[in-house]
């Protein structure tokens, strides 16, 4: 399947998601562009910190016009094994990641069992991006207990399952990613942290960490 098919695909399910139906312009401040029949048309610009753009996609013709350059390596699948690369286009959100960890930071809880039983940690989501733009593959390691899985996994889906794809040599290729949270109560009392496996032990693409707090219980 070609970019251009699978861009266009991604395109067409962004659209679906919205839910204007009068024309209008949208500026939320990490993402600018307009809405016609709940559609996004024309170009629609994605930012990033310091109100930077980082991804250009033009909703009518269903091309990518501008992403951010990256010069750091992504582990993808050469030739049937796991290895770090540069690639070109690299995988990315397809939108703009203050969404991604707005959705996440709005919606994920401290699970009842782990503040009662006073359990805090760094677990990781680990996720592959596939050659049409899907996030698949999703598994939660370090959850010792089996406290936060559940929970991950759950906000986890509610992010629109859109990726660019990465691009090795001009053709697709999977990507691997991994999303840490640190779940943290907040207090004096000692908790029962649990064992960390370090990030140096996990071979993906790190993204930026969702910490986690609640009050400690009385």
């Amino acid at each position: 399947m070609s970019r251009e098919l699978v861009l266009v695909i991604l395109i067409v399910l962004i659209a679906s998601l919205t839910g204007a139906s009068q024309p209008s312009d949208v500026d939320n401040g990490y993402e600018r562009g307009k809405l016609e029949n709940g559609y996004k048309v024309g170009v629609w610009e994605y930012f990033g910190n310091g109100d930077s753009v980082e991804l250009k996609i033009n909703y009518d013709k269903g091309t990518l016009v501008y992403l951010k350059p990256d010069t750091s390596k992504y582990f993808v699948i050469i030739d049937s094994v796991w290895t770090y690369k540069h690639v070109n286009p690299y995988p990315r959100y397809l939108g703009a990641y203050a969404e991604f960890y707005t959705i996440l930071g709005n919606n994920i809880n401290y699970p009842t069992a782990a503040r009662r039983d006073q359990i805090e940690g760094t677990v990781f989501l680990i996720f592959e991006v596939n050659t049409i733009g899907k996030a698949v593959n999703i598994a939660v390691l370090n959850d010792n207990g089996g406290y936060f899985t559940d929970e991950i996994i759950d906000v986890f889906n509610l992010i629109p399952n859109l990726w660019l794809t990465a691009s090795y040599n001009g053709k697709n290729v999977p990507s691997k990613f991994i999303l840490p949270f640190y779940f943290k109560l907040t207090g004096e009392k000692e908790s029962s942290a649990f064992d960390i496996t370090t990030l140096s032990t996990l071979e993906g693409k790190k993204l930026l960490e969702v910490v986690v707090t609640t009050p400690r219980p009385k």
